[in-house]
């Protein structure tokens, strides 16, 4: 459901402008399907002749072939908990990684948790961002390090999740009270599944950075373009005792999620 997207974006307080969504062909093209047959001569045109979904919602959406699949683990048929009562941490603690070590236990030995699969804690609710107050919604943390299930000797299983849970403060997370030890852990979606992974978020929640590379002294023919942050520099190379002419093509760049708050998945088909 497309519009889980920006309603979750706002609840998240993420900025209404400059929204951007990357989408699946299948799911991109499953909307497009779905808007030829809606009354409105302009949407209908660029959906059916020219196969773009254009701005929905106040997203700009965009196809990309490059959105990938996850897969969840195995862990059909066990029954996480929580196992510990100090399980919520402090901003400091957090800040660096984004991520705390969650303790938790019932899932079967030989349960597989992979990095990136998704899972809400009973009566742990996501706040608002700015009145941190409980949106009533079930906050949904994510694995980012693969893990399988009592591959210790103790029946504890340790978790790497993000957001951290914290429960005060200017960067509280979540809203929880009472004990943290023997909470439901409900993995989202199907053990063995992959699902598509689409992507929502604000302009401002990652960056590329590009830098013009210097031009080589003694180089003939080289020239360096610069365009709207973007810097390419390209540089004839001549091999003579092969005679063989080629071209130099170079490109410096960096990419960093800013703010992981800023953004979200889409599960999308299966």
């Amino acid at each position: 459901d497309f519009a889980k997207g920006p309603e979750r974006l706002t609840e998240m307080s993420v900025p209404m402008a400059d929204r951007i969504a990357l989408l699946s062909p299948s799911d991109n093209w499953g909307m497009i399907g779905s808007q030829t047959s809606l009354f409105n001569s302009g949407l209908v045109g660029d959906a059916y002749k020219e196969g773009q979904l254009g701005r929905v919602g106040g997203v700009n959406t965009f196809e990309s072939q490059v959105v990938p699949t996850h897969t969840n683990g195995t862990w059909d048929a066990t029954t996480p908990l929580t196992d510990g009562d100090a399980q919520n941490v402090t901003y400091d603690t957090a800040k660096n990684t984004w991520t705390q070590t969650l303790v938790t236990d019932g899932w079967d030995a030989s349960a597989t948790i992979t990095a990136g699969s998704v899972f809400t804690i009973a009566g742990v609710y996501m706040v608002n961002a700015v009145t941190k107050a409980s949106t009533g919604i079930l906050q949904q943390f994510v694995v980012t390090s693969a893990v399988t299930a009592n591959a210790t000797t103790t029946s504890d299983t340790n978790l790497t999740i993000s957001p951290p849970i914290i429960t005060s403060g200017p960067h509280q997370t979540v809203t929880y009270s009472g004990s943290f030890d023997g909470l439901a852990i409900t993995p989202v979606g199907s053990a063995s599944t992959g699902y598509k992974q689409n992507m929502m978020f604000h302009k401002n929640a990652m960056a590329l950075a590009v830098v013009p590379l210097a031009m080589p002294e003694g180089a003939v023919g080289g020239s360096r373009q610069s365009y709207k942050g973007f810097s390419c520099r390209v540089q004839p190379v001549y091999d003579g005792l092969n005679d063989v002419s080629a071209w130099r093509l170079d490109i410096l760049y960096g990419r960093k999620l800013i703010d992981p708050r800023l953004g979200l998945r889409i599960s999308g088909t299966a």
